[in-house]
């Protein structure tokens, strides 16, 4: 799920803000999974003018993973994604180490290194959309943005309910 919508440069993401829309040079998604808790977050740096209309696309994107199943195209890309730099992640000592994190940390079987090419195969456009259903939470979001206030306020009030300003250490205009 998080590389058919924001993993990599194929991803709907990508190919909507930047491909399409011309918003950006990438938006992406990151999924920090933890056994009991972690993040998910939709990333991506446009010009103050389109931050209304990118905050628009990138909530499109979450919603449609939520609510349509992924193309036979999109999973099949995925999955050769996944697997193909599967053995690239394990080439350096460092990669191998976080493999083997991941299995402790989740309580994945020994022979997860195995298997996990075949798990991917099996991989449907339900569990896809079982997945997105349960991690991705729109409605729930907090929306981070970093510019022009006058400039993009008006812009950003469709996606959120507040907005707070944050002054860094520094201070502002600093």
């Amino acid at each position: 799920m998080h590389t058919i919508l924001g993993g990599n440069a194929s991803a709907r993401l990508f190919m909507n803000l930047r491909e399409e829309k011309g918003y950006t040079y990438g938006a992406y998604t990151q999924l920090d999974a933890r056994r009991h808790a972690g993040s998910f977050r939709a990333t991506t740096e446009v010009r103050g003018e389109v931050t209304g209309a990118s905050l628009k696309e990138i909530f499109y994107e979450l919603a449609r993973i939520r609510d349509e199943d992924v193309s036979d195209k999109e999973l099949t890309d995925a999955k050769n994604y996944l697997t193909g730099i599967f053995p690239i992640r394990l080439e350096t000592q460092e990669g191998l180490i976080d493999q083997l994190v991941q299995i402790r940390m989740h309580g994945l079987p020994d022979d997860y290194l195995r298997t996990y090419r075949e798990h991917i195969q099996r991989v449907t456009k339900q569990d896809v959309r079982r997945a997105a259903r349960r991690y991705v939470t729109p409605d729930r979001a907090a929306v981070v943005v970093v510019g022009d206030r006058a400039q993009i306020q008006a812009q950003v009030a469709p996606y959120a309910d507040r907005v707070e300003d944050f002054v860094g250490a520094r201070g502002a205009g600093d």
